[in-house]
């Protein structure tokens, strides 16, 4: 089970060390017809050590399905100041596919502004128009700076 972050006197959390996260095992939801996009921090306020954490809890929540056109599609999102998508639903189209491109994306630093973010997560999820279930989680470690466009 995944640990809440620790926070100080100031309200900023800290990252403890070692996040201990489920084992597949533990959360396998093999067959789930669902559409997840991850929308990631990549702002300065992360920093680089946090983001990778962040990426490597991504790759272990995605791999609790198995990813395919017929079972789970995932995306990802990942912004500072600007949205990037760094792939949408039916680009990668296994598990192993998913974890290298969620492996490469690289921590942009800059400012928060988690609006921009969100609309395009929302776009990629209104894209598919089928009865899936449509999940967005959103990774950040502060609060925005800018939740408009």
């Amino acid at each position: 089970m995944t640990e809440a972050p620790i926070t100080t006197s100031n309200t900023s959390p800290v990252v403890p060390p070692m996040v201990p996260v489920p084992h597949k095992s533990d959360h396998h939801c093999p067959d789930a017809e669902i559409n997840i996009v991850f929308v990631i921090d990549g702002s300065g306020s992360i920093g680089p050590k946090r983001f990778e954490l962040m990426k490597n809890w991504v790759i272990e929540v995605a791999n609790d399905f198995n990813i395919g056109d017929q079972q789970t599609r995932i995306g990802v999102v990942h912004y500072n100041k600007k949205a990037l998508i760094e792939f949408g639903l039916q680009r990668h189209q296994t598990n192993i596919e998913v974890t290298e491109a969620i492996s490469k994306i690289s921590h942009k630093g800059g400012k928060t502004y988690t609006g921009n973010a969100l609309l395009e997560a929302q776009a990629l999820l209104q894209f598919d128009n089928s009865q899936r279930k449509k999940v967005l989680i959103l990774l950040t470690g502060t609060s925005p700076n800018n939740l408009e466009n």
